[in-house]
């Protein structure tokens, strides 16, 4: 179709924003423009996929409940590290740790995040640090959340307004796994795999209302 001005200035936004980020990631205020990169990746994902079936957002889930916990707790059985957590902080320091003991500051001793995460600075802590949240914690229990809440708007429609249960269901259920991964972090003080916590609370508890409620039948195959 025709590209409007709108796109232009879009595009020329989105990548000045880049560039602004890629020449000050390892500035102190970077975080704030990795966050919205990353919420704006989230929303845009959510609003073009789609999910038609239950079916599919089990099979979806399962399968990533599988990997990240295979590669958080046991790729370091077989590759000498957690390859997830590698991934997600990023390249470790092109400086030997000697050095780096001495000069903290210097540009090579500090690992590079990917922007393929969320970032949160932990300011009452004395160490510092970040809080991360992986986009995949975000847009793949996300879909079914947004299945939740197209379900209810179609209901709403058809039967006249309604409280949107299955979607502050899903909404109270992604609260409470993300809260106990920060609990097991805090505990353990290990990386967590969030979909560990994320999928049973969403999944888990949709299904499980779902059967109570008797509409298990109708989500799992989805519309005709």
């Amino acid at each position: 179709g025709a590209v409007s001005l709108l796109d232009v200035a879009s595009a020329g936004l989105g990548v000045s924003c880049s560039l602004w980020w890629l020449a000050a990631r390892r500035a102190s205020y970077a975080w704030v423009l990795q966050d919205t990169f990353g919420m704006c990746l989230c929303v845009l994902f959510l609003n073009v996929i789609k999910l038609n079936s239950l079916r599919v957002a089990a099979m979806l889930l399962s399968m990533a409940f599988c990997y990240d916990i295979f590669f958080v707790f046991l790729s370091p059985y077989f590759f000498e590290e957690s390859i997830m957590v590698k991934v997600a902080t990023g390249k470790g320091p092109s400086k030997d740790a000697d050095y780096c003991e001495k000069y903290p500051a210097d540009d090579d001793c500090q690992s590079t995040q990917l922007p393929m995460l969320l970032m949160l600075p932990r300011f009452g802590e004395v160490g510092g640090g970040y809080t991360m949240l992986g986009l995949g914690d975000i847009v793949l229990p996300g879909l079914l959340v947004s299945f939740a809440a197209r379900y209810d708007a179609a209901a709403a429609a058809a039967h006249g307004t309604r409280l949107p249960k299955y979607f502050l269901l899903m909404v109270a259920g992604y609260a409470a796994g993300l809260a106990m991964a920060n609990v097991a972090v805090a505990v353990f003080q290990l990386g967590q795999p969030a979909l560990l916590y994320l999928v049973p609370c969403t999944l888990g508890v949709f299904l499980l209302y779902a059967r109570s409620e008797g509409t298990l039948p109708m989500f799992w195959r989805g519309p005709p």
